[in-house]
């Protein structure tokens, strides 16, 4: 196996000898019940994901309730989806808080609520955004990187930058 390929297949977490085997709980109640405990490993992008939860204690705070409730739509979206294979759920809640994000801030444009140093963060951060996970679709690198180990990280980065440009739309 070349190394190109070895890197592909490699992930971030330990795993134990004993990884590859399913876990099985029997439970014996006159009938002989066997679950299988899925083997997907969780990583680092589930844990950035709950970044989102500090949009919706600042959305709530400037009582922006519409903004708080879709964060807490996108936390349990991008937790289900770095949980399990359907990434497709998590790109709604995307959607939605990009629309609603974009439509805060040209609120705040056209009513001269300018903070004009916030406004820029909140633009540069979107720009990084785009670079972290459009560009790195189309060059498959950043969040699409061969080695999952960086994609996670380059994936929690992007979890943390979007969190971040979000706190600049509340407070602008």
């Amino acid at each position: 196996m070349k190394k190109t390929d070895q890197n592909k297949n490699k992930s971030c977490m330990k795993k134990n000898k004993k990884s590859n085997k399913k876990l099985k709980v029997n439970i014996d109640l006159s009938k002989n019940i066997t679950y299988e405990i899925p083997s997907r490993n969780i990583g680092l992008p589930f844990f950035t994901a709950l970044f989102f939860i500090t949009n919706i204690g600042t959305a709530l705070y400037k009582q922006y309730y519409v903004y708080a409730s879709l964060f807490a739509f996108l936390t349990i979206t991008s937790l289900f989806a770095h949980s399990s294979e359907n990434i497709y759920i998590d790109k709604i809640g995307v959607f939605f808080i990009v629309t609603y994000g974009g439509y805060i801030l040209y609120t705040k444009l056209c009513c001269n609520e300018k903070n004009n140093c916030i406004i820029i963060g909140a633009v540069i951060s979107f720009a990084i955004c785009i670079l972290l996970y459009i560009y790195g679709n189309l060059k498959k690198s950043f969040c699409f990187h061969p080695n999952t180990c960086i994609a996670h990280k380059y994936h929690g980065l992007l979890h943390f930058i979007s969190s971040l440009g979000h706190h600049f739309i509340v407070f602008a």
